[in-house]
């Protein structure tokens, strides 16, 4: 059980695992180009609406006030787009 549980913390893909890093999304954000690798959690700074694709393809743009200051909401995205994002301190988690 033990190695079960450490193998399933040490892999990097492991939706449950803790987070590796993060990148601001102002670095990465396109209208064009897909992350390197899909997220597993995404916070902001200042509340705007979000524009993302989702790993699944589907482009999914969130309201205004649909993340709350702070706090880091697991969704993989792969990528976040420039055009139809206004929020700001943008953080992607992997």
């Amino acid at each position: 059980m033990a190695d079960e549980v450490a193998k399933r913390f040490n892999n990097r893909n492991d939706v449950c695992a803790p987070y590796q890093g993060a990148v601001l999304g102002a670095s990465v954000d396109s209208d064009t180009v897909d992350l390197t690798q899909p997220t597993r959690g995404i916070s902001v700074d200042v509340v705007g609406t979000v524009k993302v694709t989702m790993w699944d393809g589907q482009v999914i743009s969130f309201v205004s006030g649909a993340f709350v200051v702070g706090t880091i909401y697991p969704i993989c995205i792969s990528r976040l787009w420039t055009t139809g994002t206004a929020a700001t301190g943008i953080l992607l988690y992997w």
